[in-house]
């Protein structure tokens, strides 16, 4: 009986559509027999706002972190007729949902051909346009989300796009939800409950409103089918937590300092707040799409129930099933715009331009390392001897710099603090022939790729060029020589655990001269091999991975010694 309601609303679907289709068939037919004048085209202008005044000025505007650019791609060409911005974690799950949604709006590609990855190059998001549907992926957390919706927003406005939406998918921690239900994120809070992301500026922390579309996020619930779905779909508050684990007030991470008792006595806090779920990316994606003036909206999976534990224990099939339930919905969303009503089909504005598959390739190379740096020449190496997160930076003599967190809704201070005799190290590895320079200063780590680091080229910027140097000025007398966003919490983090850690990267631009990055390097890891080498000769433990004739002993040295040989050479 359920695969017949399931075949009867397939059949159901896809008269709509075709019945949609064809009267724009039949207007085209009319148009060729009774003739037409030709309408002047209308010259389109970006309807994002607030955006950053200094865009103008770039030419080329390098959108790093997607490999593309635009003196190398005509973005209006390309993306100008896009009208949903579909974001998710992983490459993977936004390879099948632009699969997906390709069949779901009745777009047909050549088996011959495959989709592109359009920001490949870059190796680090995945981006694929199935028609007008741009599909993204945002990695894990603020900082990453942040980086990638400033260079789609940037995207949309360089390509002129009329008023796209915006909208995550994901999965999440329910909270008093049974596993599998979808849940529509109504309003974002942060780690204390505040409907804010912080941002950090020039040292200064400024609260951006996480506002969401709440007609968005009610046409988005309203697409559940409760008759025929398989699943519930609430509409409630999410806590948007800057950490995986403590963060989230869980008891199965590397450290605990609180009792079960006192992680039950917070998840039944903010479920009586209105919290139904936990993720770790509604609160940046609310505030940007929020001040771009972008209707966005958040939907997850809930896969699992936080009251009843912590680790995801459900089988990989179910899992699978449960990841396609938020897509679901989202395209039952878009068919219903695209293919909707008489009124909308009789809009000229209304139809929108299909285009899939787009094969082009970016001219500029990309590496995987995207530091960025305060002071220093382009192509210098930078081993840390201490890192400082933005919204604690301090003057000499204020004590240790730390890694802030959020535990239990309370904010944390962890030392962030790195072997200095092991950046020492290090740094005594480079040689006299090393073509570039090796240096040892201070780190300053940011939260935010743009606004964070002082940057005149992200989506947003209410500062002035004036203001930024006189920033950098600073940092440089602080004895700061390069910024980047991991140093704190990996410091924090590993001295937590009493971990012997450095952090050594390379400076791809002098940030006193410029803001966008168009020099890749891979030099950090000429001394990280040289330094494993010199240990594990000492160790006389290099000698043994080798037979007494240099033969390999086993698959997986011989993959360990391969990787340390090529990263040397």
């Amino acid at each position: 009986m359920a695969c017949g309601n399931s075949l009867a609303k397939d059949v159901n679907e896809l008269k709509a559509m075709v019945k949609a289709q064809n009267k724009r068939i039949d207007k085209l037919i009319k148009h060729i027999k009774e003739g037409c004048e030709a309408k002047e085209e209308k010259q389109l202008e970006s309807t994002m706002c607030n955006l950053n005044p200094y865009l103008e000025c770039l030419n080329p505007d390098i959108l790093y972190h997607l490999s593309l650019s635009s003196d190398t791609t005509d973005f209006q060409k390309v993306f100008g007729d896009v009208r949903f911005v579909c974001m998710g974690g992983t490459a993977t799950r936004m390879h099948k949902f632009a699969h997906f949604i390709m069949k779901e709006i009745g777009l047909k590609m050549n088996t011959s051909v495959q989709l592109k990855n359009l920001a490949e190059e870059a190796h680090r998001y995945a981006l694929y346009k199935v028609g007008p549907v741009l599909c993204a992926s945002h990695g894990i957390g603020g900082p990453s989300i942040s980086i990638v919706l400033h260079e789609l927003i940037k995207l949309m406005h360089h390509a002129k796009c009329q008023n796209p939406i915006f909208i995550r998918m994901g999965t999440c921690g329910g909270i008093g939800v049974e596993p599998g239900t979808v849940i529509v994120t109504s309003e974002a809070l942060d780690g204390q409950l505040r409907p804010v992301y912080e941002v950090v500026v020039h040292t200064i922390p400024e609260l951006r409103p996480t506002k969401l579309d709440a007609d968005l996020a009610n046409e988005l619930k309203s697409m559940s089918d409760p008759c025929n779905d398989d699943f519930d779909v609430v509409l409630g508050k999410t806590l948007c937590a800057n950490d995986f684990y403590e963060g989230q007030s869980r008891l199965d991470s590397a450290f605990c300092g609180y009792t079960p008792e006192k992680k039950m006595a917070f998840l039944q806090h903010i479920s009586a707040a209105g919290v139904v779920n936990i993720e770790m990316e509604s609160a940046p994606f609310a505030a940007i799409t929020s001040q771009a003036c972008i209707r966005a909206a958040v939907i997850c999976v809930a896969i699992l129930n936080r009251l009843d534990g912590d680790q995801v224990v459900s089988a990989k099939d179910t899992l699978k099933d449960w990841d396609s339930r938020p897509q679901i919905l989202v395209a039952r969303y878009m068919r219903k715009v695209l293919f909707g009503s008489d009124e909308d089909c009789n809009d000229e504005d209304s139809w929108t331009k299909l285009r899939v598959g787009l094969a082009f390739r970016p001219d500029p190379a990309r590496t995987e390392d995207s530091m960025i740096w305060a002071e220093s020449e382009i192509g210098v190496v930078t081993a840390s001897d201490g890192a400082e997160e933005l919204n604690k930076f301090k003057v000499p003599g204020e004590g240790d710099n730390d890694n802030i967190g959020t535990i239990l809704g309370e904010t944390v201070h962890r030392p962030a603090k790195l072997d200095k005799k092991l950046a020492r190290e290090l740094k005594s590895l480079a040689s006299a022939d090393d073509p570039y320079d090796t240096i040892i200063g201070k780190t300053l780590c940011t939260n935010d790729f743009y606004e964070g680091q002082g940057r005149l080229d992200g989506a947003f910027c209410e500062f002035s060029e004036a203001d930024k140097m006189a920033y950098l000025e600073k940092l440089r007398d602080h004895g700061v020589v390069n910024i980047e966003m991991e140093s704190t919490i990996f410091a924090a983090l590993t001295h937590h655990a009493g971990i012997k850690a450095a952090v050594v990267c390379v400076a791809l631009l002098n940030r006193l001269n410029g803001d966008q990055v168009n020099a890749p390097k891979e030099r950090p890891q000429i001394l990280v091999s040289r330094y494993i080498r010199k240990v594990l000769q000492q160790h006389g433990q290099l000698k043994s991975l080798f037979g007494h004739q240099g033969s390999i002993k086993s698959p997986r040295r011989f993959k360990l010694v391969q990787q340390e040989s090529q990263a040397h050479e």
